[in-house]
């Protein structure tokens, strides 16, 4: 999960930058209509914003306020340079493995499964209705088990949020093994990406011998 939630993050960053709203598309796209009765642009249609918070644990919340959330951590280092912590005995509202990613031990997401039901496309649709059309639309990753991992992301400007469905199988025989979904507080990501490519400054006593 981890590797994978790491590009999913960074695909979705870069994704669409310079695609016009789903909006502007479709005024492009639809027939010219006479000079003197221009056609009024359609009706903005108000979007929620992308969820922060998970079990009562919010994007941005610091360690010990998640350790009140969610009591005894167990963590490890991930190779990205996340800490990432699962609940040792978690909370009846928590969901199913659920995973918090720390950076200087502040949380910077949240990932967990979920169980939707049978189908996707009601699922999908009612993410469409509530955060709008994705970012990332269905881009499909296989991983060592040779799972397909079907991915939809949505970023507005503070958060990124994130529904990977999990695949076995293929054609007829296909099933739905599980449903994964990633929180992301996006400023919190791209402070820790550029604190990562930053240039090592040499202490006064390397500079010297150098």
């Amino acid at each position: 999960m981890k590797r994978i939630a790491g590009l999913v993050i960074v695909v979705l960053l870069a994704a669409c930058e310079s695609s016009p709203p789903p909006e502007q598309a479709a005024l492009s796209a639809a027939p010219a209509t006479p000079a003197e009765e221009p056609a009024p642009p359609p009706a903005a249609v108000p979007r929620e914003p992308l969820p922060r918070v998970v079990a009562g644990l919010a994007l941005g919340a610091s360690l010990s306020d998640a350790q009140a959330k969610l009591g005894m951590l167990n963590c490890h280092d991930n190779p990205e340079g996340f800490r990432v912590c699962s609940p040792a005995k978690a909370p009846a509202d928590t969901p199913a493995k659920l995973e918090v990613y720390f950076v200087h031990d502040r949380v910077v997401s949240l990932a967990y499964e979920s169980d939707i039901g049978a189908n996707v496309w009601n699922f999908l649709n009612d993410h469409v209705t509530r955060y709008g059309r994705p970012s990332l639309n269905g881009t499909n990753q296989t991983d060592k088990l040779g799972r397909t991992h079907e991915i939809y992301g949505w970023k507005d400007d503070h958060s990124i949020y994130s529904v990977r469905f999990v695949w076995q199988g293929e054609g007829a025989e296909r099933r739905l093994a599980t449903t994964a979904i990633a929180l992301w507080d996006r400023d919190a990501f791209q402070a820790w990406e550029a604190e990562k490519k930053a240039p090592l400054t040499p202490t006064p006593a390397l500079a010297e011998t150098t």
